[in-house]
């Protein structure tokens, strides 16, 4: 298992995860990270409150970025495209 951690990025707002998450491997991460992305997506808009997340960083354990997963990457994996 590895560890990545989870930096987000809010529109003026950069939170950084101090504890991360154990994962078996980057692919895994970046699920969690994408899941995750949809879930606040469909949270603020059932609440009809504005979105302001732009990004999810997975880093690895030295702070390196692994990769930036964008909400519309993730929003568009669960939204037709022909809805976009």
């Amino acid at each position: 298992m590895q560890r990545f951690f989870f930096h987000i990025n809010f529109t003026g707002k950069f939170i950084i995860d101090p504890e991360g998450v154990e994962f078996t491997d980057l692919d895994a991460a970046k699920n969690s990270a994408r899941r995750a992305i949809r879930e606040l997506a469909a949270d603020s808009l059932a609440a009809r409150a504005k979105f302001t997340l732009r990004s999810a960083r997975i880093c690895s354990e030295k702070g390196e970025v692994l990769v930036e997963i964008f909400v519309p990457e993730a929003i568009r994996e669960m939204i037709p495209a022909d809805l976009l």
